[in-house]
């Protein structure tokens, strides 16, 4: 079993983009991709590449619309050979962004079985 707990949500500013319309050009803000440090605790051992790991995340947003992670990063010290070990009952510290929205991050899932 897998449970992530959101410590802090970051939105991360994706620039502009400029949009032709009738009469000239309206430049509109870029959604912002949605971020988040999390810890992640699981109940039994386990070691993973943790380049990999996105592919186990997913945003639950506030508006019912779910987004898979597009990264993950670990702390350094935890990450020996590429590979990170999750001991049970400790938690390992993430900082996991997810694609641009406009709605906010309410929960992450781990998609692990």
């Amino acid at each position: 079993m897998c449970d992530v707990n959101i410590t802090r949500t970051h939105d991360v500013n994706r620039g502009f983009q400029v949009i032709e319309k009738k009469g000239g050009e309206v430049i509109l803000e870029n959604p912002p991709m949605r971020c988040a440090e999390v810890t992640i605790t699981l109940s039994q051992k386990q070691k993973k590449v943790s380049s990999w790991l996105y592919d186990n995340f997913e945003a639950i947003l506030v508006d019912g619309n779910r987004l898979q992670a597009s990264q993950i990063t670990f702390r350094e010290e935890d990450i020996k050979s590429g590979y990170i070990t999750f001991k049970p009952n400790q938690a390992k510290q993430a900082y996991v962004c997810f694609e641009e929205s406009t709605s906010s991050i309410s929960t992450v899932e781990c998609l692990w079985d």
